[in-house]
């Protein structure tokens, strides 16, 4: 299968939402999870990890800010394992945090991070968990 060249185009969220709905008719953990995209099949949601990407409404009319969640809160979520390479990629620390909490600019995340917030909205999903955006 070629490489897709636009994360974000259509060709690309049917093959994503294509896998999911393989995933979720062959693997049992997967179908107890998540029925439909954006519908957790039962009470058993995963909790949230101490911080996590709100990513804001489906819409994008808000930029994305950093939750921190409680730790009985319990949502679907995405998550993003990528690779740091050598380029200087937007990370939350201490000194930062707090304005994170408040907002993080959608233009200044990196094309992985906009795609990964542009799908996970797309999935029907609020919050996404990215290494360096939710570990201080």
């Amino acid at each position: 299968r070629p490489l897709l060249q636009d994360a974000g185009s259509e060709e690309a969220f049917n093959l994503l939402q294509d896998g999911h709905q393989t995933c979720v008719a062959n693997h049992l953990e997967c179908r107890r999870l998540f029925s439909p995209l954006d519908m957790p099949a039962s009470d058993e949601v995963p909790r949230l990890p101490g911080r996590v990407l709100d990513v804001g409404p489906p819409d994008g009319s808000a930029e994305p800010r950093l939750y921190i969640s409680d730790p009985s809160s319990s949502a679907a979520y995405a998550a993003l394992s990528h690779c740091w390479g050598k380029t200087q990629i937007l990370t939350t620390r201490r000194g930062n945090i707090d304005h994170h909490r408040e907002h993080v600019p959608f233009s200044a995340l990196s094309r992985t991070f906009q795609d990964a917030v542009i799908i996970t909205r797309r999935l029907g999903l609020r919050y996404l968990w990215i290494d360096s955006l939710c570990i201080v």
